[in-house]
């Protein structure tokens, strides 16, 4: 099944439309799941149309901004970044503290150990790693046609099998498979996703659709290739029973139109990206003290980052938000919050 849209709005609209029309309910895991038959493939021809502006979503703004630092920082652990925020997410941890399949530390410190990778800033692996981000970049390097740069989340080692050789027991396997970047005829950059499992509600439209074309218009930025088109393939395309009336809502909602808008980025490299990133994890642990700053380091695309940050510990501490947003569609969003 193909589909194409502009952006997130029409994308989750159409795709809740069509999944109350067309889906099969089957039980998995002990949950009652409505998908699709066959697997599909969405195309996105505006990446940038990002946001999720349709008030029945109810979409949470902090969760993909914070996992968004989190993956690029290279983190899986969850007491740093995106745990401070949303504590439910704590549910989904084997041991309390990570995510094991946390795709952060799968992207920038992928190891060949049997035993979880459990990164966060003050942990070190001592052996060896391989940083996929550094991959792509010098893939493009190489070859600015590659179609060699891509990045593998599925960590055979520790996903499929335990120590004692039996199936892993779980409450974390990776949703996501692989991310794979390829210049276009038309010499812009497109982006590729592949799932083997993606639940429309909690996945894609929360956060999935987010945080890869984030990192895909960051991506742009470093290799100088401007923003071509995202491709989301998911093996399996489904909504459980208990989001059903939100599925609803959404597909009987008046039309949202797609909104997109495109950062100013002054870096130009991924070590001038990994740098901007390793300012904004301080500015941000500065933030849930009420020590509201944004760095003078950063461009348009940091800035607002940063103050996503400082609207969300503004709220938590119960503080006034004085600043102003680049992009005008977060300022929509968090006016309507």
């Amino acid at each position: 099944m193909e589909y194409q849209f502009k952006g997130i709005n029409t994308a989750l609209q159409t795709l809740c439309r069509e999944i109350l029309d067309k889906g099969v309910w089957r039980e998995t895991r002990g949950f009652k799941c409505l998908e699709f038959p066959e697997p599909v493939l969405i195309k996105i021809t505006d990446p940038t149309s990002r946001w999720c502006t349709i008030k029945e979503r109810k979409w949470n703004y902090i969760i993909p901004y914070a996992e968004s630092l989190w993956l690029a920082l290279g983190y899986n652990n969850l007491d740093d970044l995106p745990g401070y925020y949303v504590k439910s997410i704590y549910d989904y941890s084997d041991d309390g503290h990570t995510w094991r399949a946390g795709y952060g530390s799968r992207m920038r410190r992928f190891n060949n150990s049997i035993e979880d990778y459990k990164e966060g800033k003050n942990y070190k692996y001592e052996g060896y790693t391989v940083d996929q981000y550094k991959f792509v970049e010098e893939s493009f390097k190489r070859d600015i046609h590659t179609r060699q740069a891509g990045i593998t989340i599925h960590d055979v080692i520790k996903d499929d099998f335990d120590v004692e050789g039996n199936i892993k027991k779980t409450k974390d396997t990776p949703c996501t498979r692989t991310l794979h970047f390829q210049m276009s005829p038309d010499k812009k950059l497109n982006f590729t996703t592949t799932m083997r499992s993606n639940d429309g509600i909690f996945g894609f439209s929360a956060i999935n659709m987010f945080n890869f074309s984030f990192m895909q218009e960051y991506w742009s930025s470093i290799l100088n290739i401007p923003v071509g088109e995202y491709y989301h393939f998911a093996n399996n395309f489904h909504i459980y029973e208990n989001k059903l009336d939100m599925v609803i809502q959404i597909a009987e909602a008046s039309e949202y139109k797609d909104e997109g808008f495109t950062y100013d980025k002054k870096f130009k490299s991924l070590f001038e990206f990994d740098n901007m990133c390793k300012i904004l994890e301080k500015a941000e642990e500065d933030y849930h003290i009420g020590n509201f700053y944004i760095p003078e380091e950063f461009d348009d695309f940091f800035s607002d980052w940063a103050k996503i940050f400082i609207y969300k510990n503004c709220k938590m501490l119960g503080k006034d938000f004085n600043m102003t947003f680049v992009n005008p569609i977060l300022i929509s969003i968090l006016e309507n919050k």
